[in-house]
């Protein structure tokens, strides 16, 4: 028994630090979402808008940007379509009524009722920016129909110039038959898209980090209990 100890006693400091770096990664996955959530609740209450949210009953109402899945690396083409439609809310016929009453202070934009279950009035080919923005959340269906119609994903911005029809760049340029609009990421809303994507990653992490971190919990407690048990034979 004397001679396990040694190995008993290495087990537990294994068994601790596992524990710690468990506990340690766990930590910091969960500040790193949090953060991430309070800079997406900023985005979302920003300003005197926040006020006019929760005069029209939509404050807890969830925005666009959160049931969005865009194909890594469209994030800022889609944002660029979007715009002030990215932080746009669901509503229904009375809120829509309230909020023609009284304005908002700045541009917003809202998804009308009745777009569950409507048939794609749009083809969502491969080379489309529709096909690269995926929503699980009937309610949004047929209003990203409506604004993402006819605009078709293209690489680089230098294909703009010779194009013929709608179509958007990587960067968030943005042609027309007929104009070229040059995109500036808006501060308002710019990385919504990707910092989501990151809660939703974290989300997932931070599960995987907690089972771990039991594990470890377990580990310590089994090698503590090992080492006890030791000690009361070698007395």
């Amino acid at each position: 028994l004397q001679g396990r100890q040694p190995g008993l006693d290495a087990q537990l400091r294994a068994a601790r630090e596992r524990l710690a770096a468990a506990h340690r990664q766990a930590t910091e996955a969960r500040a790193r979402r949090d953060a991430l959530r309070q800079l997406q609740e900023r985005v979302r209450q920003n300003g005197e808008i926040g006020d006019w949210l929760k005069a029209c009953g939509l404050a807890d109402g969830a925005p666009l940007w959160r049931a969005l899945q865009v194909e890594p690396g469209w994030e800022t083409a889609v944002e660029a379509v979007l715009r002030e439609r990215l932080a746009a809310l669901a509503a229904d016929a009375e809120t829509v009524r309230q909020a023609l009453a009284v304005p908002p202070p700045l541009t917003f934009a809202v998804a009308l009722p009745g777009g569950e279950g409507a048939a794609s009035p749009i083809s969502r080919s491969a080379g489309s920016l529709r096909a690269k923005v995926r929503c699980d959340d009937p309610k949004w269906s047929a209003a990203l129909d409506e604004w993402l119609a006819g605009i078709e994903a293209v690489e680089s911005a230098s294909e703009l110039a010779g194009a013929s029809g709608t179509c958007v760049s990587r960067e968030g340029h943005l042609r027309t038959p007929h104009s070229l609009t040059l995109y500036v990421p808006d501060v308002r809303t710019h990385g919504v898209i990707e910092r989501q994507r990151e809660i939703e990653a974290l989300d997932a992490q931070i599960e995987t980090r907690a089972a771990e971190e039991e594990s470890a919990r377990e580990a310590q407690t089994e090698a503590e209990r090992a080492l006890a048990d030791a000690q009361v034979r070698l007395a």
